[in-house]
């Protein structure tokens, strides 16, 4: 079982241990506000800057991106069809909170 804790910060995603709090890895994606993620089936899809991207949940390298061609750089709320917002690696509902609270702080 995946023992890790993923979070979506300043254009990276980083993965710790959720005993220890140790660092497993850290990804550089790109510069942006938000960095939103949704963990499922062994990958991590974050979206920042634009840019949607697909990583190793284990390695944190880089399988896929794509730039989102001609749909802007606001916020956005990942989901799959397995997406419940109630499982164990399951994003999405977080992901969804994080985006209110911080579109809110933005403009405060």
């Amino acid at each position: 079982m995946n023992h890790h804790l993923y979070l979506g910060v300043g254009g990276h995603v980083v993965c710790f241990d959720q005993q220890s709090g140790k660092e497993h890895w850290r990804t550089y994606l790109k510069s942006g506000r938000l960095t939103n993620i949704l963990v499922e089936d062994g990958r991590v899809f974050a979206h920042v800057g634009g840019h949607l991207f697909c990583l190793d949940a284990e390695s944190g390298e880089f399988l896929w991106q794509d730039g989102l061609v001609n749909l802007g750089y606001g916020y956005a709320i990942l989901a799959t069809a397995n997406s419940t917002g109630h499982g164990s690696t399951s994003t999405s509902g977080a992901v969804a909170s994080a985006t209110i609270i911080s579109d809110t702080a933005a403009s405060g």
